[in-house]
């Protein structure tokens, strides 16, 4: 009996050890790729093999750049040029042949490495969609911040609010489908953008901090004229938009929002990228264990002061009292569909959930963007009648 006993404990020190050292590795992974506010530099991997009137021909040189042979527009970004891809006319191993139209600079050139950009509109307005514009700043509690205002008639105001660790630019798809509404528009940055002020943790905190930001923007805007305010958040966006209105004193301002693959619950979003992740042994193909993610993510909260808790804004939803349009691409990869469609569930009154078959994170106005931007107008003309 003593030596079972002693086998036992032995055993379980063993485990206990082992979940302990996994957690605290993974709780690195999640500090790296989820926290860490040093903006990434992806490198161009996607090789041009050949163009022609219309046509592209590029080969794949990462396997994870879902957006190669996604359907829909994208950006195609190289050094010194920008181009547009759309619809995908043949495919083939890792080569892919699309329709292509130059923007700027031309076209590439043969054995060309390029980038496929999501958010197809590059740089600001005027650049990317030739709308004038005024670089503004606007009061936080952290200090001044920057700002895109895109002027407009009327005393409605729409605020962007753009994902972690994306920039303003990633607010242009909504813009050119909102623009023709003549709303003055703020695309604003928040605290931890490059050449903003940080946050004092040190971290991206999912809209626990980042609404103070976003108040300031919408105090710039009432101060401007502003009567009533549209939220619009992407991604992290929308839980520092979520965040806003359960916290901010401003919050009744606001009279609708619309999201774009919103995370809202930060804790299923890591649970969600851990299930896609394999353990790190050589030649095994063993996924995460869940109680070795309840492990990391116990580590995490510890160590980098998270409340799961509070990042689940779906949990408070009883508290919004504004109509809220949702996108969501049904294969994102990054934040699950099943954290809008909660959101749906708990406030069918007020939140109209649309999915996008076959979109990837934020990428629903890529796969359908006519569509898009008809469902987006009605909303809002909606809102202005309301």
């Amino acid at each position: 009996m003593r030596r079972l006993l002693r086998t036992l404990l032995v055993v379980a020190l063993v485990v206990f050890v082992v979940f302990a050292a996994a957690g605290w590795y993974f709780s690195e992974e999640l500090r790296r790729d989820a926290l860490e506010t040093t903006p990434s530099e992806d490198e161009p991997t996607v090789e041009v093999l050949g163009i022609d009137e219309g046509r592209i021909t590029l080969a794949q040189g990462d396997p994870e750049d879902n957006e190669l042979a996604a359907p829909g527009t994208f950006g195609l970004s190289w050094d010194g040029g920008y181009g547009r891809v759309t619809g995908v006319r043949e495919l083939e191993g890792d080569e892919v042949v699309r329709r292509f139209s130059e923007f700027e600079q031309g076209r590439p050139e043969t054995g060309t490495l390029t980038d496929v950009d999501p958010t197809t509109f590059p740089g600001n307005p005027m650049r990317a969609l030739g709308i004038p514009f005024e670089e503004v700043t606007y009061e936080t509690p952290l200090g001044p911040m920057d700002a895109w205002l895109v002027s407009g008639t009327g005393r409605t105001w729409m605020v962007m609010v753009h994902g972690k660790g994306a920039s303003r630019s990633e607010g242009m798809r909504m813009l050119s489908s909102t623009n023709d509404l003549g709303w003055p528009t703020l695309m604003i940055t928040y605290r931890n953008d490059p050449g903003q002020p940080p946050d004092p943790s040190g971290w991206y905190r999912y809209g626990e901090t980042e609404w103070q930001d976003l108040e300031g923007a919408v105090r710039f805007a009432i101060d401007e004229g502003a009567q009533r305010v549209v939220l619009v958040g992407l991604s992290a966006g929308a839980a520092v938009s979520l965040s806003f209105l359960y916290e901010s004193d401003l919050a009744d301002r606001v009279v609708g929002a619309v999201f774009d693959a919103p995370n809202i619950d930060f804790l299923q979003t890591i649970e969600f990228g851990a299930s896609q992740r394999n353990l790190p042994i050589p030649f095994f193909d063993i996924g995460l264990p869940a109680s070795l993610t309840a492990v990391a993510t116990w580590i995490s909260a510890w160590r980098f002061d998270l409340d799961w808790q509070a990042l689940d804004y779906t949990a408070r939803a009883d508290e919004l009292d504004v109509p809220i349009l949702v996108f969501h691409g049904e294969a994102d990869t990054t934040v699950p569909v099943e954290e809008s469609q909660e959101l749906a569930d708990a406030r069918p009154d007020l939140v109209r959930l649309v999915v996008v078959e076959g979109a990837e994170h934020v990428q629903s106005w890529n796969a359908i963007p006519q569509r898009y931007g008809d469902v987006v107008s009605r909303f809002l003309r909606g809102l202005r009648r309301s």
